[in-house]
């Protein structure tokens, strides 16, 4: 019996490729591979590897997003009406609103690295514009999700069950913002899983997305799963709060899809979930939960700021609020500018017109607050923008958008909004480079995926039937 043997197809040597080169990473896998394996390591990796690793890789991102445009065919230009230009139009907008009060203030060096991070959002949102409308793209980020949620829930068990820490917090080396976007990787998975089984019922027979749905719906819960196990083991209340309305925002749009027994199961798997990290952790989030309670009520019946109760956690951030307020009032139009809220902080409690504690704050922990006080009203305004533009496209998307994958889209959109609008509640979230770089490459990133609604001239114009016949002077041109 003759036993045919079928060479391995190999790339024909050329001028650019002799043969025996060796091929980089991206001649092998291609610029849309290369971007897409650094996304997911930017994302999946932003809470648990070092700052220097994270920023070489979103430099990387960047430069490989760049490569891949140019050798990309040339398509059309953008409308203006695109939600994802009109995201970047209010991003340059923020940071223009940043840099406007040094006009009259002081620049130190503290507001000097605030403006270089906030110029993350406008270089995100740019670069999202150059991003092709594809579903692909919302798979890389489930993927990333995903992955990021599960790294994130085993750092932080091992931090808190092995490595005896009292709150994980990761590489940030800050728990508040380690459990927020723990939290926030694990929904936007579940927000958009059903992109992926959508791109795996168009592909059922192709390897590997096809024939492994059920992997990746098992992988959806496990990072859930981890992903709420980080916020809880971490402590941060903010997250705590978020959880709710994140929650909510699913289950309204996937209450359909949603069966009472499979509803039953997520419920009890939440409750054991919680049981067992509050045992890991030594009943830490209950003890917090309690403790803010408590000083909320002592607060409330201080008589003075020099009162004890003014400087607890809950007590100085209350402290830190009616300081930023009393400056954005002095300062309505302009803000004090900043990195100069920490001199404000340190004078009223030198006066003793607030509590010592908040004078080791450098900012306000609250962003609508922060805003107000660092860049005026023109600074508070455009904070606003950057939540509410992304939230109308995302909620006409979840709810009007013809299919799935656009719902699924719109969802993850407004989970990640949402969350980042309760996050600011208690905290200065966008204040802090690695939630701000989040939010700006996720939302960027939905915000080029959103099919932009019809113009009122298409909407206008009479739909011409498929079977109506020319009038004479279509066909002789008079």
């Amino acid at each position: 019996m003759n036993v045919v043997v079928r060479p391995r197809h190999v790339a024909p040597a050329s001028a650019d490729h002799p043969a025996g080169a060796t091929r980089t990473v991206e001649e092998s896998i291609g610029p849309v591979g290369l971007v897409s394996s650094l996304l997911v390591v930017f994302l999946a990796g932003l809470l648990v590897l070092p700052p220097p690793i994270v920023a070489a890789v979103g430099v990387a991102l960047l430069v490989a997003a760049v490569r891949a445009r140019r050798s990309a065919p040339d398509r059309p230009a953008l409308p203006r009406s695109s939600p994802v230009v009109v995201f970047a139009i209010v991003a340059v907008a923020l940071w223009i609103s940043a840099v406007a009060p040094f006009a009259t203030q002081p620049l130190r060096s503290e507001g000097a690295v605030l403006l270089a991070t906030f110029a993350v959002l406008p270089v995100a949102a740019l670069a999202a514009c150059q991003v092709p409308r594809h579903r692909h793209v919302a798979v890389v980020l489930w993927l990333a999700a995903a992955g990021g949620a599960l790294i994130a829930g085993v750092s932080g068990l091992v931090e808190v069950a092995v490595l005896g820490a009292r709150r994980a917090d990761g590489t940030t080396r800050n728990a508040i913002v380690f459990g927020d976007l723990s939290l926030l990787m694990a929904m936007l998975a579940v927000a958009l899983m059903p992109v992926v089984q959508s791109v795996s019922a168009a592909n059922e027979h192709a390897a590997p997305l096809g024939r492994a749905v059920h992997r990746w719906r098992l992988l959806t819960v496990a990072a859930a799963v981890l992903g709420l196990l980080a916020s809880i083991v971490s402590g941060s209340r903010g997250g705590w709060l978020a959880m709710p309305v994140m929650g909510a925002v699913l289950a309204v749009r996937y209450r359909r899809a949603l069966r009472a027994r499979s509803a039953a199961r997520l419920a009890a798997t939440f409750a054991v979930m919680t049981v067992v990290a509050v045992r890991l952790s030594g009943s830490m989030p209950l003890a917090r939960a309690r403790a803010a309670f408590d000083e909320v009520r002592a607060y409330d019946a201080a008589v003075s700021p020099l009162d004890p109760a003014a400087g607890t956690s809950i007590g100085a951030r209350f402290e830190a609020w009616r300081a930023a307020l009393w400056a954005a009032s002095e300062h309505v139009l302009t803000g004090v500018g900043w990195g100069n809220l920490h001199q404000q902080y340190g004078e009223l409690a030198w006066a003793r017109y607030r509590n010592p504690r908040i004078a080791r704050f450098d900012h306000a922990h609250q962003q609508l607050i922060s805003a107000a006080a660092n860049s005026g009203l023109p600074g508070l305004v455009a904070w606003c923008a950057v939540l509410a533009v992304p939230t109308w496209y995302f909620w006409r998307a979840a709810w009007h958008a013809p299919d799935v994958e656009q719902r699924s889209v719109g969802a993850a959109g407004l989970v990640v909004v949402f969350g980042f609008g309760v996050f600011g509640l208690t905290e200065a979230i966008f204040e802090q480079a690695v939630p701000l770089a989040f939010f700006a490459v996720v939302v960027g990133l939905l915000m080029s995926q959103i099919v932009p609604s019809p113009d009122r001239s298409d909407r206008r114009r009479p739909v011409q039937r498929l079977d109506a016949r020319p009038s004479r002077a279509e066909v002789t041109g008079e």
